[in-house]
């Protein structure tokens, strides 16, 4: 009946009662019922006005939608979605980038046990890939930033 693991978690760990659960997910699916039936009554008074891609009222139709959305109204935002998907990429290449680069030096001081390098040789074995690893994680913080500030997406000039 499309309740949510997290919420089926919570039924088996007693956090959450049965009835509870029911009534929360019954609200929802009227909220979702309630906004599919206004977007259909969109897309209905579209198509009986004779709209085109070309002459379609974009303005209008948005500000109608951000009335119905002070109302409670809840329209599908794709944007979330596609901000969770490149948060992770962006995160799961930069932690690889940076375990990568912290490599580097252990590997290098591992090997130095069999053939010791000059000390002055140190802070650059070291600290060259330090370097590239904050670099990197400062590179990750402000991608996520921009990510979650909404960057400008240019699929959406479209």
């Amino acid at each position: 009946i499309s309740i949510p693991f997290e919420d089926i978690r919570s039924l088996i760990q007693g956090k959450l009662s049965l009835n509870d659960c029911l009534e929360q997910h019954l609200r929802e699916m009227n909220s979702r019922i309630r906004s599919d039936q206004i977007v259909a009554r969109i897309c209905s008074d579209m198509i009986g006005e004779g709209a085109s891609f070309e002459t379609i009222r974009t303005t209008d139709i948005l500000s109608d939608m951000e009335d119905m959305e002070s109302e409670g109204v809840r329209f599908l935002n794709v944007g979330n979605s596609d901000v969770k998907k490149r948060s992770r990429a962006a995160v799961t290449a930069g932690i690889i980038m940076m375990l990568l680069m912290a490599a580097m030096p252990a590997a290098v001081l591992l090997s130095n046990a069999a053939d010791p390098v000059p000390w002055p040789v140190y802070p650059v074995i070291v600290g060259i890939p330090l370097v590239m690893v904050l670099g990197v994680f400062l590179a990750l913080r402000e991608r996520l930033n921009e990510i979650n500030k909404g960057e400008e997406d240019e699929a959406r000039k479209y």
